[in-house]
């Protein structure tokens, strides 16, 4: 199902382009996709995109069931069973994508807010996507998965700032970045709840 979701959403959006790895730990054939995609000047490609491919072959997406996408490579990585996982994860694709130099944005990516920026108007385009097409499973699983990537870009950039982040261990940052996930999980759930008592507070308005 988070196979389908995908491939709809990429065939929509016309980026027939955008590989799709189902499950897949191959980081050699990252690293070819990588260095063969002229649409990112090799400047971003071997510094912001080899630092992403080699924290993805030492923290792989498939451990911790995300789903993701990498603008160097061009891969859109599925590794969750929830359509939802993977229908954020293509917005990004597109939102990615709809910059005049993708590479330099997602180097801009690691910077202070810039990731707080690209989370909230992805979740405008897949919470969009939704309601245009009146899905309203879709869009109720939606909102905890947006609100945990918003917890998990926040919590990041916070142990970024943090001195003694400088000194934890490399897999230190990934955990609490899961942890913030969870958090903001948790409050999407409480969105969600909102946004039901408001659908049925206007269904209930007499007419």
């Amino acid at each position: 199902m988070s196979v389908s979701t995908a491939s709809e959403y990429l065939m929509l959006n016309e980026l027939p382009d955008v590989k799709i790895d189902v499950r897949e730990y191959n980081p050699t054939e990252q690293w070819r996709r990588m260095r063969e995609n002229q649409t990112i000047p090799g400047i971003w490609k071997y510094t912001a995109g080899t630092n992403q491919n080699a924290g993805s072959c030492i923290m792989p997406g498939r451990v911790f069931h995300q789903d993701s996408y990498n603008v160097f490579t061009n891969t859109l990585s599925i590794n969750s069973i929830e359509p939802e996982k993977s229908l954020y994860a293509s917005g990004t694709a597109k939102y990615m994508r709809s910059k005049e130099n993708p590479g330099r944005f997602a180097a801009a990516c690691h910077l202070p807010i810039v990731p707080l920026y690209r989370d909230y108007h992805v979740a405008n385009e897949v919470l969009r996507y939704a309601r245009v097409r009146q899905d309203w499973e879709t869009e109720r699983s939606l909102y905890p998965q947006i609100y945990s990537a918003f917890g998990s870009d926040l919590v990041s950039q916070a142990t970024s700032l943090v001195p003694v982040a400088a000194y934890m261990p490399f897999y230190a940052k990934p955990i609490l970045s899961l942890g913030g996930g969870i958090a903001g999980g948790v409050t999407g759930q409480v969105i969600l709840k909102q946004r039901e008592h408001a659908l049925e507070t206007k269904i209930e308005e007499p007419k």
